[in-house]
């Protein structure tokens, strides 16, 4: 079969940007990220007892990260819960390293960019983790609804098809000199991040930014930096098809703020208690039978003009089928 040629939209998996943008520009990642990921991998596998096979020249072709939603929309729970879990059941480090450094640190990006439904499924992420292995399986069936739920609860996930759909954009104070916003230097960044949190959590937004957003963003310039300086504005989503006025919510930011604190220390104190409860229910949450009565209990929805399409294909394909002929 051959490979489809590289068009808009379609990224081979050793090109990949970084997910989170933390970089301006968003350079892609080398060939080596992804080779060393697959061994992990095939070690995991060959250990479990599942034998691998490697292809040599085969590739994956896929939509490119920056055409993707799914860090800031629902699936961003599933991101969250299960990066934690695998670092509980497969990190070496202690307490996971540095993964909860850099959770929090994300955390603390999306309350700058005023991305608050993306926030409310991290947290709510963090404290299923802390929960145990044992409510995995038993909420599969309603863990992918209630993120999608609490979508209409924040502005930022509220979108419509254009900007049109919203007020008109009303600049209080252009950008110094015109000039493009640029991320802090590594060096100021403990300083910067105190100074834009602290506005965020304190300062009143204006009346004139409530009433009219201050700038309409692109999805791939809208990086934590950048959407800090506003009060509100207009943002696309990475397919560029919708739109969402984000507004800067204080109080908002005060809450989510210290429940991520709270969750991150208790993941950091219960991480060893957690370890151990991940790790030696391991081999009955990934076993054939736990997944035979988790699908057995949560059939999958019957898609109309699909399902019934594909069972009348079947039907049609088996030897004792009635043939045109015979049913006429």
């Amino acid at each position: 079969m051959a490979a489809p040629s590289r068009g808009r939209g379609l990224q081979r998996l050793v090109d990949v940007p970084d997910p989170h943008g933390d970089r301006a520009g968003d350079r892609a990642q080398p060939a080596g990220v992804h080779q060393v990921g697959r061994r992990r991998v095939r070690a995991r596998a060959k250990k479990a007892g599942y034998p691998t096979v490697s292809l040599p020249g085969a590739a994956v072709w896929h939509i490119t990260w920056t055409d993707k939603n799914d860090a800031l929309d629902w699936q961003i729970y599933f991101h969250e819960r299960n990066r934690i879990i695998t670092a509980l059941l497969h990190s070496g480090y202690e307490r996971g390293g540095r993964v909860l450094t850099e959770s929090q640190g994300i955390d603390v990006k999306h309350l700058l960019s005023m991305q608050y439904y993306t926030q409310a499924a991290r947290l709510y992420a963090q404290a299923d983790v802390l929960r145990g292995p044992g409510v995995l399986h038993d909420e599969i069936g309603t863990k992918a609804p209630e993120p999608r739920q609490m979508a209409q609860e924040h502005d930022d996930s509220v979108t419509r098809p254009d900007a049109d759909s919203f007020p008109d954009v009303q600049v209080s104070k252009p950008p110094h000199k015109g000039r493009a916003f640029s991320a802090p230097h590594r060096a100021l960044l403990p300083a910067w991040t105190v100074k834009a949190m602290g506005r965020q959590a304190l300062a009143r937004p204006t009346e004139k930014a409530r009433r009219h957003p201050q700038a309409l963003v692109a999805h791939q310039d809208a990086k934590w930096w950048t959407l800090s300086h506003y009060d509100s504005a207009v943002v696309s989503n990475a397919e560029g098809t919708k739109v969402a006025w984000y507004k800067r919510r204080p109080e908002q930011v005060r809450t989510m703020l210290a429940r991520s604190a709270r969750t991150h220390l208790d993941l950091y104190r219960q991480w060893n208690r957690l370890r151990d409860e991940y790790r030696a229910a391991a081999d009955e949450i990934t076993s054939f039978p736990a997944w035979e009565r988790t699908f057995a209990a949560n059939p999958a929805p019957v898609r109309p003009g699909i399902d019934d399409r594909d069972a009348v294909e079947e039907s049609s394909e088996r030897p004792d089928a009635p043939s045109e002929s015979t049913s006429a």
